[in-house]
């Protein structure tokens, strides 16, 4: 029995280094909730919020050709040297474009060495992570993945509520040069070919358009909150989607970060039918769980929960980790214009429920949670057609 279990360990050792991670990151926005003042927090949300926009769109979906058209070969994974210039010219135009946007148009936070610290922890976060799960190294690609949630864990212990900001900088810088370190030591594991890839610009401008759809699937209604709402509304609604949420979108990248590996080799049919339906009944019934323990524990948490975001938050759970696992299938043998396509969809979408929902949202977070949950919907109603015509294959 010792030794099954010690074989079920280590073949999930990736998952529960995400786990605690996840759990640290958690109880870093508890304590972050029960200490900060309401400016603080604020600050600490729009952090969460460029963290995410920026771990998404660093590369500006550049690193799917890293994906696409990178070989592992033993312990080194050999990339064309086009490939690795995209990746660096796009970083470059992102967080050029990314700072400005920032800290001109999108919160009510200036400040430029933020975005910046946060945009190149991410790109050297997100490069390693994905050499080192294209070449299974999982446990590895975790910690590099979550090391700075535990970073911010511990930086919202040591200000205990005082100078947030000052200890949250020393906190990003350090990270920044982890990671930093990290990249440099990939690199060595890199072999950068002459390989001629084709004219890779329609794919691409194609996986560039569908991060910058996914960013606005995961964002729109942060930035809709924001603009409308008081800054106060806005903290307390990311509150809500950190501990409500986010586990389970954590859960849905877990399932799409594993998938890749598998697609890489094959793909039937019946069998990844088989992982959407239990994949989604199963997260249902946890969902299920989890919301009703929030529910109790509203008042210690001091959580903004209300039963009537169970249907939007369960039918957004739901879909997103049946998303991870079509977007992987997706990410890998999607033509240009079938991407085009989809995220045409998508963008029709967003923009009809952000004009639909504007007038309405005032003081009711529950109607942006239902235009999230239908914009969900309409893409995943896309992609499961696109996936039916997608022909097996064994590699």
């Amino acid at each position: 029995m010792s030794l099954l279990q010690s074989a079920f360990f280590r073949a999930n050792t990736s998952f529960f280094v995400m786990a605690l991670s996840s759990l640290l990151y958690f109880m870093a926005t508890f304590l972050a909730k029960k200490t900060m003042i309401e400016e603080d927090f604020y600050y600490w949300n729009v952090l969460l919020t460029i963290s995410a926009i920026s771990y998404s769109f660093c590369f500006l979906g550049s690193e799917q050709l890293f994906l696409r058209f990178g070989m592992v070969h033993g312990k080194d994974y050999h990339v064309p040297k086009t490939i690795i210039k995209a990746m660096g010219w796009s970083f470059v135009l992102y967080l050029f474009g990314f700072s400005i946007l920032t800290n001109t148009v999108l919160f009510r936070v200036n400040d430029y060495y933020l975005t910046a610290l946060v945009g190149i922890l991410s790109a050297s976060s997100v490069f390693v992570y994905n050499f080192l799960r294209v070449t299974k190294l999982f446990t590895a690609s975790q910690i590099v993945n979550n090391f700075w949630k535990i970073a911010l864990f511990v930086a919202v212990l040591v200000a205990a509520g005082s100078n947030v900001k000052e200890i949250l900088y020393i906190t990003l810088t350090l990270c920044t040069f982890v990671g930093l370190w990290s990249l440099s030591v990939v690199f060595r594991k890199l072999k950068i070919t002459d390989k001629y890839t084709g004219n890779t610009k329609s794919l691409f401008l194609s996986f560039a358009f569908s991060l910058l759809v996914l960013v606005l699937l995961n964002n729109f209604d942060r930035v809709l909150i924001e603009k409308v709402f008081s800054k106060e509304e806005f903290s307390d609604y990311i509150y809500l989607l950190s501990l409500l949420i986010m586990p389970f979108s954590i859960i849905s990248s877990y399932i799409g970060f594993k998938e890749v590996a598998e697609l890489k080799k094959r793909y039937v049919k019946s069998q990844f039918n088989k992982k959407v339906l239990l994949v989604g009944v199963t997260l249902s019934i946890v969902f299920t769980v989890w919301f009703l323990t929030l529910v109790c524990l509203r008042e210690y948490l001091e959580l903004p929960i209300k039963f009537s975001y169970f249907i939007p938050c369960i039918t957004i759970v739901i879909v997103k980790s049946i998303y991870a696992l079509y977007s992987s299938l997706f990410g890998l043998k999607g033509t240009a214009r079938q991407i085009q396509i989809s995220n045409l969809i998508t963008v029709i979408s967003v923009v009809f429920s952000i004009v639909v929902s504007y007038p309405l949202i005032i003081g009711q977070p529950t109607l942006v949670l239902y235009s999230v949950a239908a914009v969900w919907l309409t893409r995943i109603f896309v992609y499961a057609y696109f996936v039916r015509h997608q022909p097996e294959y064994q590699l």
